[in-house]
Formats: C-alpha cells, sequence, structure tokens
C-alpha cells in the first residue's frame, strides 16, 4: 500500500505541474513503509515504496516536478538513515531532496505553517497530521490564497537554505552514528 491515504490519491491524480513535500519529523510510522522501516532495524537492506517510485516515474515522465525538503538535526534518528538509505530510489525516479537543519527551519517557521505539508501546482495546501510518535492521523487541504502563499513563501525560504543534497548525506551514512554540522556556511558530515 502506497504510504498516502486513498483520500489523498486525488490530488496526486490532478496535480499539473509541480508537488513539494516539507518532511520534519524525526520519525514516522506510515502503514506500508514502516515494516521496511521495522526490516531495517534488523539488519535487512533498507527499501522503499515500490508503489511510490513508480508513481515517480510517472509523474516525471509527464514532465512534472516532485521536491522534498527533509528537516534534520544533527544526530540522525535511525528512522532517518532508513529515509536516506532509501532515498536514492526516490532520486532515481525523479524526486529532488534536499536537507535542511532543524534550527534554520525552527528560525524561519511560523506556527501557522509549522509541520508536514504537501502544496500542489502552488494551489492547494495538504497539511499532515502525526501524532508525537510519528503515526499519521490524516490532512486537511486548503485553497485559500493567503494560507497557499504562506506555504509557497516558506517553501521557498527553506529552499534558500537548504545545508544539503540528499546524496552528499547519502555518502556518508553508515550504520555508526552520524553526526550533521550546521554550522555557518560550514555544512559538514562527520
Amino acid at each position: 500500500m502506497v504510504w498516502y491515504s486513498l483520500a489523498m490519491q486525488d490530488l496526486f491524480d490532478n496535480f499539473e505541474k509541480q508537488a513539494v513535500r516539507v518532511e520534519t519529523l524525526p520519525s514516522y510510522k506510515v502503514e506500508g513503509g514502516y515494516r521496511h522501516y521495522l526490516d531495517f532495524l534488523e539488519g535487512k537492506p533498507a527499501r522503499g515504496d515500490a508503489q511510490w517510485c513508480s508513481d515517480l516515474k510517472k509523474w516525471t515522465g509527464e514532465g512534472k516536478k516532485i521536491k522534498r525538503i527533509r528537516v534534520i538535526s544533527g544526530n540522525l534518528t535511525p528512522y532517518e538513515k532508513f529515509e536516506f538509505y532509501c532515498y536514492h530510489e526516490n532520486f532515481a525516479a525523479g524526486e529532488e531532496i534536499y536537507v535542511v537543519s532543524r534550527e534554520k527551519y525552527d528560525e524561519l517557521v511560523a506556527a501557522k505553517t509549522a509541520g508536514d505539508f504537501w502544496l500542489f501546482d502552488n494551489a492547494i495546501v495538504c497539511k499532515m497530521s502525526y501524532s508525537e510518535s510519528g503515526e499519521y492521523l490524516g490532512f486537511s487541504t486548503s485553497e485559500d490564497a493567503d494560507y497557499v502563499q504562506q506555504h509557497m513563501q516558506l517553501f521557498s525560504e527553506l529552499e534558500d537554505n537548504v545545508a544539503f543534497g540528499y546524496r552528499q548525506v547519502v555518502k556518508q551514512i553508515n550504520n555508526s552514528e552520524t553526526v550533521i554540522s550546521f554550522d555557518k556556511g560550514k555544512n559538514e558530515i562527520r
């Protein structure tokens, strides 16, 4: 099963040019993909969502853009490591993935735009709701021009403050502790 709900399927089926995502939690317990994460913790190879990658290939093959900004802290959680191991599949299917520090995110975000969201064609905001432990609770959508503009601006500001592309992080991740430094002007991975 795809990580997104069937109710969201219309948003993905009908966007025309671009879908962008801001992903903020240190861990998610989303149906389908969570089983792959538990397998990863048991030492099995990381694998992503095959249906999502198939959809990505279809959309990007149609000339549509899919972008993700992943917010992380300096010490990657086991879930974040799992995600970065899987991102190569997303990237190969056409998704653009960028990393922003949690500190920079917190500095830029207002309470009303905080949290995970999708923005479709700069016209529809799909706010994602999760429990404190990362369980998916649902979503709400808005086409309110001011609300959409806030999210467009936030995504743009986050893009302007990208610390790493996913490839730079993936090259450094292994099963030991990975520390990512977001020092001013000197981003590095140790």
